[in-house]
């Protein structure tokens, strides 16, 4: 077991908004009922969110709050966050 923080790169950060901005949108016919999957428009939404508004280091702070490690379990990387917890019970 492992512990470590969430730290991703600026420049990975910035790649990431990079490449929704270049996103090739399809033509989304008659899916204003969400019948052929995410809704055109609430997925346009999403991304402008993602690439404008979103505070990855905010959060990224808040998820550093907490305990976070690494394992291995039969082959498989497993991230966690153990928080033991507080009071008499």
């Amino acid at each position: 077991m492992k512990s470590f923080k969430v730290a991703v790169p600026k420049k990975t950060i910035a790649a990431l908004r990079r490449r929704f901005g270049k996103t090739r949108w399809p033509i989304d016919f008659a899916n204003e009922q969400w019948a052929y999957g995410t809704n055109l428009d609430y997925l346009q939404q999403l991304v402008a969110y993602w690439i404008d508004d979103y505070d990855w280091y905010r959060h990224q702070q808040t998820m550093n709050e907490y305990a976070h490690y690494k394992t291995t379990i039969q082959g498989a990387p497993i991230h966690f966050i153990r928080e033991p917890g507080k009071g008499p019970k």
